[in-house]
């Protein structure tokens, strides 16, 4: 058979593969793939996965397919508590569970990527070429390894090393009824606090408003027990449920999946069993042991390994397709301006393992649980502090940092709001009396935007003797007087966002900016804060 000469060979179709091929610039690239289109598990989809604008434009061809089912968020069941962490109201319809198989030929098609169904079968590393059942490439440039869980490069390298034992069984479960108002009720009944994400403050704060019709539409993350998690996740519509458990202690039995998933679902669904030997994927029983591995190097001069061809550590976090899609994106532009060198590939390799070493530190903390008791600690000081601050809190870093992993700009706060919309900085200085580039007891206001509930000011520290990061502020109505806030004034409820990694720093300064700006609309509060909210109504 007639050896193929390529620059670049792409090993696997998924998402990762897909997004590699059609942002390389290079027309010498094949892609190969055993089974394409196929069933694969990872059905939650974050928002980051659609950032950019040409995987944007997908998202009407992707909510047409079968199993397409809006994603409002992520809730994480642990300890006696409930965390809701919501999707923005502009991302929900790009947060998605979506089956893999159908994302991937749709991707695929759109895109009119020609994959060659193949598999490798064995590298020869010192010419470079590639065997696989459809016939010999020759490899002039990289060969990239996009084959998730195979790990087909490490593989053949010999280089696959284990991080830590995990096991998970998952299966499908029809919904037969639907009841939103089951979780409150239950949580009630159990004497659980319900807690939901606050952007303003970034961490999760206790709540009497729960949403369950919203709830139904979130990847539900149950802790069962010490080292043992469960995922849920609606698909088709919110007529069938992807459930799976995850073990640090090992293989998890049919009898035992069946005991915790029946046990364990969220009491707003009513579920029936399917099928576990049918011909679909969604009518048999999985199981998967030794998940948590690694690839020892992330790349060298011939070959690089993307998402979790590298190194996969759980499923629990429900990232795994953006971190793929945005690695995908960064080896392609870095291919195609100036192509691979030695300090790109370090500094790739040592990325790579930041990543990896993060997440590690999330999973961690996901199966070793919330805190470790002592069973002398008063009931009050274990309710209050232990589990009342290190859960929220904890969660928050990692949910948080995990989003931020999947990301092309790994410095982006995944809960930042965006800057986008009408520019209301004018109207804002002439209710707070100042001008432009006129300091506010050193303060200089240099943005203005509507924001749900009220209006985002941005504000620099511009007193020479200090240092201070940006400084976020959100004027929200509070007629009611029950949102907490830093400040209130009249009707008016005044916060500010906490640094990504760090709480803003509490000094004199931070206290004078909100006594300043109260005593500027005193009496007028309704003016600042409505000054958002007619914008908000006109868009």
């Amino acid at each position: 058979m007639e050896i193929q000469q390529v620059e670049h060979l792409i090993i696997g179709a998924g998402v990762a593969g897909l997004t590699l091929r059609h942002f390389l610039d290079s027309a010498s690239v094949a892609i190969v793939d055993p089974a394409p289109g196929s069933y694969k598990i990872g059905e939650s989809m974050i928002p980051e996965l659609f950032r950019h604008p040409e995987l944007a434009a997908l998202i009407p061809r992707i909510q047409g397919l079968p199993s397409y089912t809006p994603k409002y968020g992520t809730t994480f069941v642990a300890q006696g508590e409930v965390a809701y962490f919501p999707i923005g109201e502009r991302e929900v319809g790009e947060a998605m569970h979506v089956a893999r198989d159908e994302l991937e030929r749709e991707m695929a098609a759109a895109w009119e990527i020609e994959v060659t169904r193949a598999a490798v079968t064995s590298i020869d590393w010192d010419r470079k070429r590639v065997e696989t059942t459809a016939g010999t490439y020759a490899v002039s440039g990289l060969i990239l390894d996009c084959s998730g869980p195979a790990m087909v490069v490490a593989r053949s390298r010999g280089e696959i090393e284990e991080l830590l034992p995990a096991y998970a069984t998952w299966a499908y479960y029809d919904v037969v009824s639907e009841h939103p108002g089951r979780l409150q009720a239950t949580l009630e009944e159990r004497g659980w606090r319900y807690l939901k994400y606050d952007v303003r403050h970034r961490r999760a704060i206790p709540s009497a408003v729960l949403d369950g019709r919203e709830i139904l539409a979130t990847t539900h993350l149950t802790m069962i027990a010490d080292g043992v998690w469960a995922w849920q996740i609606p698909l088709f519509g919110g007529t069938r449920l992807s459930y799976g458990v995850v073990s640090r202690h090992g293989p998890v039995s049919p009898a035992r999946y069946r005991e915790l998933a029946e046990v364990h679902v969220a009491p707003h669904f009513e579920i029936a069993r399917r099928g576990e030997e049918g011909p679909s994927a969604y009518d048999k029983l999985h199981t998967r042991s030794g998940i948590a591995r690694r690839a020892q190097v992330a790349a060298d001069r011939d070959y690089i390994l993307l998402a979790d061809a590298y190194g996969f550590s759980d499923p629990v976090y429900s990232v795994g397709a953006g971190l793929a899609v945005s690695q995908a994106i960064e080896v392609a532009q870095m291919l195609n301006d100036g192509g691979w060198t030695e300090a790109r590939c370090k500094a790739y390799v040592a990325r790579c393992r930041r990543t990896l070493d993060r997440a590690r530190e999330g999973f961690e903390f996901w199966y070793r649980g919330v805190v470790l008791s002592d069973a002398a600690v008063g009931e009050e000081v274990q309710r209050d502090f232990l589990l009342g601050g290190m859960f929220q809190t904890k969660i928050s870093e990692h949910y948080g940092a995990a989003i931020d992993l999947a990301v092309l700009d790994s410095e982006r706060d995944p809960f930042e709001v965006a800057w986008e919309g009408a520019d209301l900085l004018p109207e804002v200085q002439a209710l707070l009396a100042t001008h432009p580039g006129a300091p506010l007891v050193g303060w200089t206001l240099v943005g203005a935007r509507p924001c749900a509930g009220g209006l985002q000011l941005r504000w620099t520290y511009t007193e020479v003797a200090a240092e201070l990061p940006e400084l976020t502020m959100l004027a929200a109505l509070d007629e009611a007087e029950d949102k907490p806030c830093f400040r209130r004034s009249g009707a008016m409820a005044l916060s500010y966002m906490q640094l990504f990694d760090q709480p803003y720093p509490e000094v004199p300064a931070l206290g004078a900016l909100f006594d300043a700006v109260v005593d500027r609309v005193r009496g007028d509060e309704r003016a600042l804060v409505d000054c958002g909210q007619a914008e908000t109504g006109r868009s």
